[in-house]
């Protein structure tokens, strides 16, 4: 007998899914997934696929940037933005957002640390005067089987080079 264990409530936050045949993907068990403050661009295929057919449902999508392609309107979700995220340099994989970005200060606050007057959509929230066009941080809160969050973020720091 096979078992299987799925995962519930799972909170995709501040990602950045670029250049992918398809930005993101939600299979069989993936259900009351929370989509919020992302960036899906460049996909060559499709930008989101929900496997409804598998029975996934309870998809929740928010302040997300689509581009170049719109999801449908059931799989878009609210407050998006369709336009180019506008990367400094999406070729030599360098998310960072450009000033002029429409992703700076486009999300809503889930707790996170943010600069500006809202957070940033994708992986690198925005800092004025930054030269260092490689560092990442992710930003997690951790929650048990009870449903109980811990309120302590944890901030994993890492360097592409």
């Amino acid at each position: 007998e096979d078992s299987h264990e799925f995962y519930y409530e799972v909170y995709f936050s501040h990602n950045t899914f670029s250049d992918n045949p398809v930005g993101i993907k939600f299979i069989e068990g993936a259900n009351n997934n929370y989509l919020k403050n992302n960036i899906v661009a460049f996909s060559d295929i499709k930008p989101i696929r929900i496997r409804r057919d598998q029975g996934v449902h309870d998809i929740f999508v928010d302040y997300t940037l689509w581009y170049p392609t719109l999801p449908t309107e059931q799989d878009r979700g609210n407050d998006y933005i369709y336009s180019n995220p506008e990367f400094v340099d999406r070729k030599l994989n360098n998310y960072q957002l450009t000033e002029s970005s429409p992703a700076i200060d486009a999300g809503i606050d889930i707790g996170l640390p943010f600069n500006g007057n809202a957070p940033d959509l994708g992986a690198i929230e925005s800092e004025p005067n930054t030269t260092d066009s490689k560092g990442y941080y992710y930003y997690v809160k951790c929650k048990d089987d009870a449903g109980n969050i811990n309120t302590q973020d944890y901030k994993i720091n890492f360097v592409v080079s």
